[in-house]
């Protein structure tokens, strides 16, 4: 009995170490690594990008946090010189991103039209990377090469 038991946590040790649920990081489309902008688009500008990785910020006109969220992005996009779309909730919601990320402000990372990551603005544990540039930095560097 008590080999069985060893032969299972064991068995159950490679399982566990084998898998690995990371997402390997992309790097965004050669255009996207620029000045460090946002480049204000629209439903229709989101749905013809296909075969490109991007990262799409969302908004609305009604934040209400202590740091607006858009000063904490531009300090890592100027850093890297990123530009990410920019497009205002009321647009965003007739993408097809909208029908995984359903709140506004957030970061989403597209890879050729699959949502790699993004910040959920109804978690509280993504609160942070709202709030502080350094959180944002770790939060993006973990799906995106930040340096072309």
């Amino acid at each position: 009995m008590s080999k069985k038991i060893v032969l299972i946590l064991i068995i159950t040790l490679f399982i566990t170490g084998c898998i690995n649920n990371k997402t390997e990081k992309v790097y965004l489309t050669d255009k996207y690594y620029n000045k460090g902008e946002l480049i204000t688009v629209n439903k229709t500008d989101i749905e013809n990008l296909t075969n490109e990785t991007y990262v799409v910020y969302t908004y609305n006109n009604f934040c209400n946090l202590p740091i607006h969220c858009e000063t904490i992005f531009k300090k890592v996009m100027e850093k890297y010189h990123l530009d990410f779309l920019a497009i205002p909730y009321s647009e965003f919601k007739d993408t097809f991103i909208h029908e995984t990320v359903s709140y506004a402000p957030s970061i989403i990372i597209v890879h050729n039209k699959d949502i790699i990551a993004y910040l959920d603005a109804n978690k509280d544990s993504d609160m942070d990377k709202y709030q502080d540039s350094i959180e944002f930095e770790n939060w993006i560097n973990n799906y995106i090469y930040l340096n072309k």
